[in-house]
């Protein structure tokens, strides 16, 4: 009975880690600040590259931890504490610092042949002569 009473309580006082990633840039630093070059980006698919634009790998989440397949973070485990930050190794977090820029295209407006943009001036070539008298 005892037993069991030590073990519930152990279980709700026991940490609760984030299972994923919030997509975003993820700079990764040391205790004292340093940027390390561990730094990735998170995208909505689950997929993560070394830098914005650039997709090197995937991710899986399981029991609290990201697993890197690919890209320079390869075959790393990290400890998933938020949405927002993991630990990487004994001493680097990475928190995400910005949110994915939105991709969404404004819509073309068809341009009609009445208004449309006047033609742009030529460029003007201007020639300096020094004057080599003495």
């Amino acid at each position: 009975m005892r037993l069991s009473v030590v073990l519930i309580a152990a279980l709700l006082i026991a940490p609760a880690f984030a299972e994923t990633l919030e997509p975003g840039v993820y700079p990764c630093r040391t205790p004292a600040g340093t940027v390390t070059g561990s730094g990735f980006v998170v995208y909505d698919d689950g997929s993560y590259g070394d830098a914005p634009g650039k997709v090197t790998g995937s991710t899986a989440y399981q029991l609290g931890e990201v697993r890197f397949g690919g890209g320079k973070n390869d075959g790393k485990r990290a400890l998933v504490i938020s949405q927002t930050r993991i630990k990487l190794g004994k001493r680097i977090f990475c928190n995400r610092e910005t949110a994915l820029p939105q991709t969404v295209a404004p819509a073309a407006e068809p341009v009609s042949e009445d208004k449309a943009a006047p033609a742009a001036p030529g460029a003007k070539l201007i020639v300096v002569k020094p004057d080599l008298r003495r």
